[in-house]
């Protein structure tokens, strides 16, 4: 063998701390970025890169700024390369294209939640800017499939959650499903688990560590249901 590790090592400890990019120089970085070959061939050719600590905060800044401008409350994205811009932060992109598991919550004061598997916050703690790495929460919607107002409650559920990609668990509690929800399942306890006492119901979940809080009672607008939703999603505690 003629060739020593020494010369293909992976760390070069004459490059600092830190890498051109701002990045840590420990060959441990969990955020996909460029391959030491890439930085050798930039460096050959006199370019100068980007620092990411940098952009990260101009996208979060330039996000951040549209929420205020339009007076919004905040921003709910769950498409993966939207969240990838807002975060710099990926799990498994294909995936997650045609599976949504994953959403981050930018506040209209720059407060920036990511929910993800909940064995996988390290995804996303290389950045800052990501304040909190919640685990996901499940829709459950209680309702008796008879009655006009829970049917037509239904519809707007089945919508939100679909336009949210969020996971939806419809429990009819009268055995009958309404049109919009076809998979909906009776009743096992959860009622009186979660005291349910009046309907249509909706309650967002935390399977992780099983706190609940509810949503709506009776009926509500998609648009009344995401404000509330933003609302309780931001202020996530213990069941009181």
């Amino acid at each position: 063998m003629n060739q020593h590790y020494r010369d293909a090592r992976k760390i070069d400890p004459s490059k600092g701390t830190h890498l051109p990019d701002g990045t840590p120089n420990d060959a441990d970085r969990v955020e996909i970025g460029p391959t030491l070959l890439a930085f050798q061939e930039w460096e050959a050719v006199g370019l100068t890169l980007p620092n990411l600590d940098a952009m990260r905060r101009f996208r979060w800044e330039r996000l951040t700024q549209h929420i205020v401008d339009r007076d919004y409350g905040g921003l709910l994205m769950t498409d993966p390369l939207n969240i990838r811009y807002a975060t710099d932060s990926t799990n498994m992109q294909l995936w997650n294209t045609h599976n949504p598991f994953r959403a981050v919550l930018l506040c209209a004061d720059g407060y920036m939640v990511m929910w993800d598997y909940k064995n996988a916050p390290f995804l996303s703690k290389f950045n800052p800017l990501v304040r909190e790495q919640r685990s996901g929460a499940d829709l459950f919607y209680f309702y008796r499939g008879s009655d006009p107002i829970d049917a037509q409650m239904a519809g707007v559920v089945a919508d939100f959650a679909k336009t949210n990609r969020i996971s939806l668990i419809p429990v009819s509690v009268d055995g009958q499903a309404a049109p919009s929800l076809p998979d909906s399942r009776p009743d096992s306890g959860q009622i009186k688990a979660m005291n349910v006492s009046h309907f249509p119901a909706l309650f967002l979940v935390d399977p992780a560590s099983n706190n609940y809080r509810a949503l709506s009672w009776g009926f509500m607008t998609q648009d009344d249901l995401s404000k509330r939703f933003l609302n309780v999603a931001t202020g996530f505690k213990p069941n009181s």
